[in-house]
């Protein structure tokens, strides 16, 4: 091989590749394998039974899960609070720009995140809470969107920083000896209402789970396996920590 032709071959070949990088190449392999972007859900408790602690935990493990939101993915922020199933809405819908340019993607992927940490920010500030906390309410009034999600192929990870601890006339935690026979009570009667929405295929992080007594953390920590493992999810963490997020 003269080396004309030698240059012209690794000239070429520089080229191929810089086309990829400015056309994104994490983008191009998800597209080959049939996958669309990642849908992000977090869900922040403004209830009053939150503490300073509990805040500064929440906004670490916001920050962390945000780190992987790139070009392509959906971030949907929204509270965990005493709205009912009917009066849901979300506090921010994002989607990060895909302009299939590598470092435009980039700089869209940074600005979104940016904005989402400031709309976390501001759901951190500490407010009189509500008098009900309705985690499972928040959670079925999901269901559309992630059916919508999961028909696309859109992979969902789903962030509760709460207490865990639901506290409504109807399932109230917070006084209730949280055992077996309750918790099978309490997803029957969910079950029988359809109130448990379709999570199938939705990683489920908790981060903040509390209770009176460490008996009653497991306990309520025991429901949520239950009742998300009934709804299809995999509940990937449980705890008080920062999780890796998969």
């Amino acid at each position: 091989m003269n080396t004309l032709r030698r240059n012209v071959i690794v000239t070429a070949t520089l080229l191929s590749i810089a086309g990829l990088a400015h056309a994104g190449l994490a983008n191009l392999i998800n597209k080959a394998a049939g996958k669309s972007g990642q849908v992000h859900i977090i869900l922040i408790d403004d209830t009053g039974s939150i503490t300073d602690a509990d805040r500064g935990l929440y906004r670490e493990a916001a920050t962390t899960g945000l780190k992987s939101a790139v070009a392509g993915d959906r971030i949907v922020v929204a509270k965990i609070s005493d709205a009912t199933l009917g009066s849901f809405r979300a506090v921010l819908d994002l989607s990060i720009p895909n302009t299939g340019r590598h470092y435009d993607d980039l700089a869209e992927g940074k600005k979104s995140r940016e904005k989402v940490a400031s709309v976390v920010d501001a759901l951190l500030v500490p407010v009189k809470g509500g008098k009900q906390t309705r985690i499972l309410d928040v959670i079925s009034a999901l269901e559309p969107l992630i059916s919508e999600a999961t028909s696309s192929k859109n992979r969902v990870r789903l962030v509760m920083l709460t207490d865990a601890i639901e506290e409504t006339a109807e399932v109230n935690m917070a006084t209730a000896v949280v055992d077996d026979a309750w918790i099978g009570k309490v997803v029957a009667a969910r079950q029988r209402g359809k109130l448990i929405p379709n999570l199938s295929g939705v990683d489920v992080y908790m981060v903040g789970g509390s209770g009176r007594t460490a008996t009653q953390a497991k306990a309520i920590e025991t429901f949520w396996m239950r009742y998300l493992s009934t709804a299809g999810a995999q509940l990937k963490f449980y705890g008080r920590t920062v999780p890796k997020l998969q």
